[in-house]
């Protein structure tokens, strides 16, 4: 053995000396959550940013505010104007504690999409009979 256990103690040593003083010298990385209020509540109405915008404006914030996929998850789901909730209402899988960000996002446009092109609305007309539209 070339290094005795000595010497291998005084350099493990001297490592951790050296990691400690770095973990020192870093600033901490904080969350900031107030950025919250740059997103917008989606409605899913023509007047509202897409869905596509309302998914980036969360992503590039949550960069700037150092969010976790789950701080974007909950925050999408908050910003969602009350009307279309029901969006979010549908698939269980948005539910899911562990649902990460790009599973959310995948979800919600199926789900979205679903309900714009692929079912029949069906409304009251004045008498009380449903009217296929």
């Amino acid at each position: 053995m070339a290094e005795t256990v000595a010497q291998q103690m005084a350099r493990l040593q001297l490592e951790v000396q050296n990691l400690k003083a770095q973990l020192h010298t870093r600033t901490p990385v904080t969350k900031n959550l107030s950025l919250v209020e740059l997103v917008p509540k989606w409605s899913g109405t023509d007047k509202a940013v897409s869905l596509h915008e309302f998914f980036e404006t969360i992503e590039s914030t949550g960069r700037f505010g150092n969010w976790t996929q789950e701080d974007m998850v909950r925050i999408a789901t908050l910003k969602l104007s009350d009307v279309d909730r029901t969006f979010y209402n549908g698939p269980l899988e948005l539910h899911d504690q562990r649902i990460t960000w790009a599973a959310y996002k995948t979800a919600f446009q199926n789900q979205v999409s679903t309900r714009a092109y692929g079912t029949i609305s069906f409304f009251t007309t004045a008498n009380g009979e449903a009217e296929e539209r």
